[in-house]
């Protein structure tokens, strides 16, 4: 199962303290459905029916099922860069 560094659980937070959110949002990782497939992040209101969800230290993520199986095993990390956007990094479990 994926889990979160204490970097992506602080940004994540942040991320969605914000009043027009649910206290129980998160973000969602799925997986799209094109000819390449990849991974899309957004946030939402609570978990779809089959997701995993990961709560740690506040930071809700709900993951879809192809996500889950892309990223067993491994953590979500975040960076911030220098313009204020959010990039979200899947790196090995320590």
């Amino acid at each position: 199962m994926l889990v979160l560094t204490d970097n992506a659980a602080d940004t994540i937070r942040t991320l969605l303290d914000r009043p027009d959110y649910p206290d129980d949002a998160g973000l969602r990782i799925s997986q799209t459905e094109e000819t390449e497939p990849s991974l899309v992040v957004h946030p939402t209101a609570g978990p779809e029916p089959d997701d995993q969800v990961i709560d740690e230290q506040g930071a809700r993520v709900f993951v879809g099922p192809g996500a889950a199986e892309v990223l067993a095993g491994m953590a979500l990390d975040t960076e911030v860069t220098s313009e204020g956007q959010v990039r979200f990094n899947v790196v090995a479990q320590p």
